[in-house]
């Protein structure tokens, strides 16, 4: 079977795959080494990241948890555009295809918002995933315990921005 892409798909599509692979190289480069490239200065033993013995990074966890939810989203996204795009289907198709493309945006903003709202609230890191029919949440926040009331501010802040009702929200707490 054959998809025929416009040259803008296609290049959404490229960029898409370019802004993972970046995000993954970056993600994988040691922070100490960040924004160090091409200093000369730089004894080649300092470029070295040593790594002290320690409880595993919940960091992992989170930045790919991330990335994935990213991908699947371009997926859907791309495919989404796709059909918005086909001439050959019908026009309540492409309309169906063109809305699931904004719901999409929305989603994702919205799931960017809470994410800040739980990072200023104190959260040291956040995963959320908006669902819609049924509306629903499941948020990963990274904290060591989780208590009736950090449940209910996670709630309340998906609540609040997405609309989801309380008793549809799972809260869940990730450390390493």
């Amino acid at each position: 079977m054959i998809i025929r892409t416009s040259k803008r798909t296609r290049f959404v599509i490229f960029l898409v795959l370019v802004a993972a692979a970046l995000a993954v190289v970056v993600s994988a480069w040691p922070v100490s080494q960040r924004g160090q490239a091409g200093t000369a200065t730089q004894p080649v033993a300092a470029a070295i990241p040593v790594m002290a013995p320690s409880a595993p990074s919940t960091s992992g966890y989170f930045a790919t948890a991330r990335l994935e939810q990213q991908q699947a989203e371009s997926r859907e996204l791309a495919l989404d555009q796709q059909v918005a795009a086909d001439a050959a289907a019908s026009a309540t198709t492409r309309s169906n295809a063109d809305s699931q493309v904004i719901a999409l945006g929305r989603q994702g903003d919205q799931e960017a918002e809470i994410r800040a709202i739980l990072l200023a609230k104190g959260y040291q890191d956040a995963v959320v995933y908006l669902s819609t029919d049924p509306a629903g949440a499941v948020v990963v926040v990274e904290t060591a315990t989780l208590t009736e009331a950090d449940v209910a501010r996670v709630a309340d802040a998906v609540e609040r921005v997405a609309g989801v009702p309380a008793g549809n929200i799972s809260v869940m707490a990730h450390t390493g």
